[in-house]
Order: C-alpha cells, then sequence, then structure tokens
C-alpha cells in the first residue's frame, strides 16, 4: 500500500519522520511517497520529493509560494491525490488491526 506525506517545514519533517518510522514497524510493506524535508526522504527513498529549500511557516508563507506548491503537485502522478481521504481510512484500519 502507498502512504502519501506532505512536509512545508522543519518540524513536519521530524514529525513525518516518526510517524513514517511507527507505520512502518506496524506494516513493513508500505511505500512512502510525497514530499518533505531530508529526514523523511531518507526513510522513503527515491520517489520522495525533498522541500527543504522551499520550507514555508504559516499562512503568509504557503501562500507567497503557492505558484510553486501548486505546480509541485500537478506533477505528481495521476491519482495521488485523487480519494486520499479513502487512503488514509485505509490505514488507519490497518493499523488498527496491527495494533496491541
Amino acid at each position: 500500500m502507498k502512504v502519501y506525506f506532505v512536509a512545508g517545514e522543519a518540524s513536519g519533517d521530524a514529525r513525518g519522520a516518526e510517524l513514517m518510522t511507527a507505520l512502518h514497524q506496524l506494516a513493513p510493506d508500505l511505500q512512502f511517497l510525497g514530499a518533505g524535508g531530508p529526514r523523511m526522504r531518507e526513510l522513503a527513498g527515491g520517489e520522495f520529493l525533498d522541500w527543504a529549500d522551499e520550507a514555508v511557516v504559516g499562512l503568509w508563507d504557503v501562500l507567497r509560494k503557492y505558484g510553486y506548491f501548486k505546480a509541485q503537485f500537478d506533477r505528481t502522478p495521476e491519482g495521488e491525490f485523487a480519494g486520499r481521504s479513502q487512503r488514509s481510512g485505509m490505514v488507519s484500519k490497518s493499523i488498527a488491526k496491527a495494533g496491541p
């Protein structure tokens, strides 16, 4: 199963990496895709974009870089964002089944 992550700044990269590590321990066959910082990319491998140079904090930063982020999302493989709530639901169910 593929799980798509997006983190826009250093603390998001750190928390995302922690979540990815925990998910991998529960379901080693998960594949991580998306964009974030170097910690997340290290865990995900080559299909993960490193956005460290484009870090944003707060709404104003996001709005200033909206064009960049929209272009990046438009470049993602078709279907990666479609149905994302369905995929996150599947991950939640898988974690619940794998839990203690």
